[in-house]
């Protein structure tokens, strides 16, 4: 099973910008830091990509989707999908810039 995104993880643009992750939930844990779910992901500003603003191109400040993998089949929290490792999603950059997790913030899992 791929670990749990926490609210102590990092997911980033291809152009070093970072995802703000806020959970939404104070309840649930994975690791010591809050899990991060779907809608917590969809609309995340993102702060510090280096595209430079011009007419072709812009850089990334906000997360617009996620893509299909990025969620556990297993774990919800209140019905909300649980964001895994394996999340990847689309940013609004000119052109769009693909997300992924460079840290997902729980680094083991106790049963």
């Amino acid at each position: 099973m791929p670990l749990i995104l926490n609210s102590l993880g990092e997911v980033i643009c291809p152009h070093a910008g970072r995802v703000t992750l806020t959970s939404r939930q104070v309840t649930v844990m994975a690791g010591r830091g809050y899990a991060i779910c779907l809608d917590d992901v969809v609309g995340a500003p993102i702060v510090g990509c280096v595209t430079p603003d011009t007419k072709l191109t812009a850089p990334c400040k906000r997360v617009v989707a996620v893509l299909p993998g990025s969620t556990s089949t297993v774990v919800s929290v209140a019905s909300r999908p649980v964001c895994v490792e394996t999340l990847t999603g689309l940013t609004d950059g000119r052109p769009p810039g693909r997300i992924s997790v460079a840290f997902p913030g729980q680094v083991s899992v106790d049963a």
